[in-house]
């Protein structure tokens, strides 16, 4: 059974449009959408286990330029 997260993700202001269509390029994403409130962004992400969604996925996500925060709620 795969491992799901929801990625709350906070941007540089006028940057959401281009880190969502990257986000949606990543296979393990499997949705990502604008949001209001704290965060800028929502994503699931959903990997074989949460060591791959809290390591390598996690790593690369906040390589790109214009993300400022993360934050991962694992689902139980």
């Amino acid at each position: 059974m795969a491992s799901r997260a929801y990625l709350l993700i906070n941007v540089h202001s006028g940057k959401e449009t281009e880190i969502q269509s990257i986000l949606q390029g990543f296979e393990e994403v499997v949705a990502c959408d604008q949001v209001t409130g704290d965060s800028d962004l929502i994503a699931v992400v959903e990997a074989a286990d949460y060591q791959q969604v809290l390591g390598p996925f996690l790593a690369k996500i906040r390589s790109i330029d214009g993300i400022t925060h993360t934050t991962t709620c694992l689902v139980l």
